[in-house]
């Protein structure tokens, strides 16, 4: 039987730590967070597995541009064993999940990559407003919600200058 994890104790929740990466590293980063996030809810479905979607296009391409028949065969397969999985586990037919704020491992992983989502949108404001173009909002337009008692991940540009 798994052991419950333990509560953290008060000078581990006030150790800190820095992490310098670019953005397309950061990008990755807030990709795991979401997918591992979404799994946990049961959201397991291809559409939210960027590995898998990427192998089964390389695949495609591999296979020297396969008709789009065999393509949506292959697709259509792991979508079936995911969805088999998912009713295992969850016992949730397609589309279902919990969502947040259910389970705190889950919404802290949302947390974290909603912020640094939400870090890469006031950058597109900001170049918009820059460039005098209309800035049109999307999800990641506004602060992530607070769901769990974790204080919020610090994401920020720094300038070259700044660099170590």
């Amino acid at each position: 039987m798994k052991e419950k994890k333990k509560e953290p104790q008060k000078n581990e929740q006030e150790e800190l730590y820095q992490l310098t990466c670019n953005k397309r590293q950061l990008s990755i980063i807030s990709r795991c967070l979401e997918e591992n996030s979404r799994m946990m809810c049961g959201q397991i479905e291809l559409t939210y597995q960027s590995a898998l979607d990427d192998e089964i296009w390389d695949l495609y391409y591999k296979k020297g541009n396969i008709e789009n028949e065999e393509y949506y065969k292959i697709k259509n397969e792991v979508d079936y064993h995911l969805a088999e999985i998912k009713k295992i586990i969850w016992g949730y037919g397609r589309g279902q999940s919990k969502g947040i704020g259910h389970k705190e491992g889950s919404d802290l992983r949302y947390e974290m990559y909603k912020s640094i989502l939400y870090l890469f949108e006031q950058e597109c404001i900001e170049k918009c407003e820059k460039e005098g173009k209309e800035y049109h909002a999307n999800v990641h337009s506004y602060e992530p919600l607070n769901l769990t008692k974790e204080p919020k991940i610090i994401v920020k540009k720094i300038d070259n200058s700044e660099k170590k």
